[in-house]
Protein backbone atom coordinates (compact mmCIF):
# COMPACT_ATOMS: atom_id res chain seq x y z
CA UNK A 1 0.00 0.00 0.00
CA UNK A 2 1.03 3.48 -0.98
CA UNK A 3 0.65 4.84 2.71
CA UNK A 4 2.36 2.05 4.00
CA UNK A 5 5.67 3.03 1.39
CA UNK A 6 5.44 6.45 2.30
CA UNK A 7 6.11 6.11 6.31
CA UNK A 8 8.45 3.11 5.69
CA UNK A 9 10.42 5.84 3.15
CA UNK A 10 10.40 8.86 5.63
CA UNK A 11 11.35 6.88 8.65
CA UNK A 12 14.59 5.34 6.75
CA UNK A 13 15.19 8.86 5.32
CA UNK A 14 14.59 10.91 7.88
CA UNK A 15 15.80 11.06 11.55
CA UNK A 16 13.07 13.50 12.75
CA UNK A 17 10.23 11.31 11.22
CA UNK A 18 7.13 11.73 13.04
CA UNK A 19 5.49 8.02 14.78
CA UNK A 20 4.72 5.79 11.65
CA UNK A 21 1.01 5.82 12.77
CA UNK A 22 0.82 9.75 12.19
CA UNK A 23 3.16 9.51 8.91
CA UNK A 24 0.28 6.55 7.58
CA UNK A 25 -2.59 9.54 8.62
CA UNK A 26 -0.41 12.23 6.61
CA UNK A 27 0.60 10.55 3.44
CA UNK A 28 -3.83 9.05 3.69
CA UNK A 29 -4.52 12.76 4.59
CA UNK A 30 -2.24 14.26 1.37
CA UNK A 31 -3.42 11.41 -1.19
CA UNK A 32 -7.07 12.26 -0.20
CA UNK A 33 -6.92 16.03 -0.85
CA UNK A 34 -4.98 15.21 -4.09
CA UNK A 35 -7.94 12.86 -4.88
CA UNK A 36 -10.12 15.80 -4.31
CA UNK A 37 -8.19 18.29 -6.11
CA UNK A 38 -8.01 16.06 -9.27
CA UNK A 39 -11.62 15.93 -9.61
CA UNK A 40 -12.10 19.29 -9.75
CA UNK A 41 -13.13 20.96 -13.33
CA UNK A 42 -10.28 23.16 -14.55
CA UNK A 43 -10.39 25.31 -18.11
CA UNK A 44 -7.71 24.66 -20.52
CA UNK A 45 -5.71 27.86 -19.68
CA UNK A 46 -6.13 26.61 -15.95
CA UNK A 47 -4.41 23.14 -16.89
CA UNK A 48 -1.62 24.85 -18.70
CA UNK A 49 -0.77 27.81 -16.14
CA UNK A 50 -0.80 25.04 -13.58
CA UNK A 51 1.67 22.95 -15.67
CA UNK A 52 4.02 25.72 -15.91
CA UNK A 53 4.01 26.35 -11.86
CA UNK A 54 1.83 29.29 -12.09
CA UNK A 55 -1.40 28.72 -9.71
CA UNK A 56 -4.40 30.87 -8.81
CA UNK A 57 -4.52 33.17 -5.96
CA UNK A 58 -6.87 30.65 -3.75
CA UNK A 59 -5.13 27.50 -4.39
CA UNK A 60 -3.92 25.75 -1.17
CA UNK A 61 -0.76 26.50 0.14
CA UNK A 62 1.82 23.69 0.35
CA UNK A 63 2.48 21.36 2.89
Amino acid sequence: MIVDEFADFARSHVESAKPVGELRDTAAELLNHIAQYMDCHQSEPGRSDKSRGDTPENSPAPY
